[in-house]
């Protein structure tokens, strides 16, 4: 979820799911590999400016996991030092 303002907080229920920031290298590409695909299938503007502004953007999405999904992800929500 893009969140620039800070507001999905406000608005999840916390039941059902977990959020965070990108801590994993690899969900994190996820994203971004979705979002230039998007910018390049529809010439979305504002995916472009997502791309180019990536290390300023990155920190405005919230990933999000629906908590029965955990243990069937591909790979973890967080890397491993």
């Amino acid at each position: 979820v893009y969140d620039p303002d800070g507001n999905f907080e406000k608005a999840v229920n916390p039941d059902s799911v977990v959020w965070q920031a990108f801590d994993s290298a690899h969900w994190e590409e996820k994203c971004k590999t979705l979002i230039a695909a998007h910018a390049t299938n529809t010439g979305s503007e504002f995916a472009k400016i997502l791309i180019r502004d990536w290390d300023i953007e990155r920190g405005n999405f919230v990933q999000i996991v629906p908590k029965e999904m955990l243990e069937r992800l591909e790979h973890p929500l967080k890397d491993v030092a």
